[in-house]
């Protein structure tokens, strides 16, 4: 107080100073909740891409219904680590008509690549059926089984082929000292023909004498042959026939080339009961000579009905036979789309060069209407490039409606499983 006067500075100065502070805090308040909006936002959008890059171009598509999954299927998605080359790679086109080279992620979310720290996605599904057990030229499956599936590649099983089974009988007779062996028949032998056949017979040897064999009738384009044929080995006491192995092999003849082995089994008659006449039934192992000598290949085939496409992915090959003196090869993969056993359209996969273990991912699409799909076939054959001499084929694999019990189940499957491509390793095959 001054005068007899109030003075009334200090109290303005108060009320100004709280009413900043009031606003400040507002202010702060404010960009608070401003800044937390916004990076809340940024972090939904990183999401959002991160789970349309995973889901694949196949599921941006509005018109792609959800997958549906059901335990009735078991499915396994591809792991491998094998090859670092061509991740993330953008799509080149080539000249060739119907082939394109295609990145990984448009094949599958994981489909040749180990993801670290993530056990392989293994996941179940069932086609959208709609009408389920309708017949046509095929079999019993829906004319369009595939609509609303994604697909994403499936990896069926590795499996070593089945290379059927022999029918034979053995008895010894102790008055003439002689060994008596009936081949009956053989069943489920695999294709080793371009026909879808093979010309089966079989050599049988007492081990470990390899200089006297004998050897069964050939049976044409048979695979379930029936032979009803009886051999003698005359002159062995009973003693020294205890000591041998009966090898019974049975293979392709083939005119203009080797012949080629399909399968061999061995029975150590010591554990044999000779002393009456018993038939046995035996599967087939593969030969030792000539088991996976010329390698391995994966590809993966998809058919679409409705429009009269069959696609074929050619991933990678491992373990090739070496044609080069360096000890390596400059392998490429050529596809003949046979009908009727007439070859009517090729097409062939860039070369790479100096490797036993090409990795390709190169897709191929061929016009197959349903209604030829029955006399539809495909060799798929590896070669070696050679600029100065002819290209050496490595071997080959024979695949469609009647082919080897491995490769038609691989067809079948195709059909089985709603657009999805379907991957599956194949061994290579000589069939020239």
């Amino acid at each position: 107080m001054k005068n007899g006067t109030v003075d009334h500075v200090p109290v303005f100065l108060e009320l100004l100073i709280s009413l900043a502070s009031i606003v400040s805090v507002v202010i702060f308040v404010l960009l608070c909740g401003l800044c937390d909006c916004f990076s809340g936002k940024k972090q939904a959008e990183k999401q959002f891409l991160f789970d349309d890059e995973e889901r694949g171009p196949e599921r941006k598509s509005a018109s792609v219904r959800p997958m549906k999954r059901t335990p009735m299927l078991t499915r396994k998605t591809i792991k491998d680590s094998e090859s670092a080359d061509g991740v993330g790679s953008q799509a080149e086109s080539n000249n060739g008509a119907g082939k394109k080279r295609i990145p990984f992620r448009s094949l599958s979310a994981a489909l040749l690549f180990e993801r670290p720290d993530k056990k392989p996605a293994v996941a179940s599904i069932q086609p959208n059926v709609g009408a389920a057990g309708s017949k046509n030229g095929l079999g019993e499956f829906p004319l369009d089984p595939f609509s609303g599936m994604d697909q994403d590649l499936v990896l069926m099983e590795d499996q070593e082929e089945s290379l059927g089974r022999i029918q034979f009988s053995l008895h010894y007779n102790f008055t003439e000292q002689t060994l008596i062996l009936k081949i009956i028949r053989a069943q489920d032998l695999p294709a080793k023909d371009l026909s879808g056949t093979s010309d089966p017979f079989v050599k049988i040897l007492l081990l470990p004498n390899k200089k006297s064999k004998m050897e069964t009738k050939v049976k044409k384009k048979k695979l379930n042959p029936t032979w009803h044929e009886t051999f003698l080995f005359e002159g062995f006491p009973y003693n020294k026939l205890q000591e041998r192995i009966l090898h019974l092999q049975v293979l392709d003849y083939d005119k203009f080339s080797r012949n080629d082995a399909i399968g061999e089994v061995n029975i150590p008659l010591c554990d044999v009961e000779l002393a009456k006449e018993t038939t046995y039934w035996k599967s087939l192992l593969p030969s030792k000579k000539s088991a996976g000598k010329l390698g391995d290949i994966l590809f993966s085939i998809m058919y679409v009905p409705s429009q009269g496409q069959l696609t074929i992915v050619v991933m990678k090959c491992r373990n090739l036979q070496a044609k080069d003196f360096t000890g390596k090869s400059d392998p490429y993969v050529k596809i003949w789309h046979m009908y009727k056993g007439k070859r009517v359209e090729k097409k062939k996969t860039t070369v790479k060069k100096c490797t036993l273990n090409p990795v390709f991912n190169e897709e191929f699409v061929f016009d197959v209407n349903l209604d030829k799909i029955r006399d539809t076939s495909f060799i798929i054959s590896v070669l070696d490039r050679d600029r100065i001499s002819k290209n050496d084929i490595i071997g080959s694999v024979l695949i469609g409606h009647k082919t080897s019990p491995l490769e038609m189940k691989h067809w079948n499957e195709m059909f089985a499983k709603a657009r999805q491509p379907i991957a599956q390793w194949h061994l290579l095959k000589d069939m020239s």
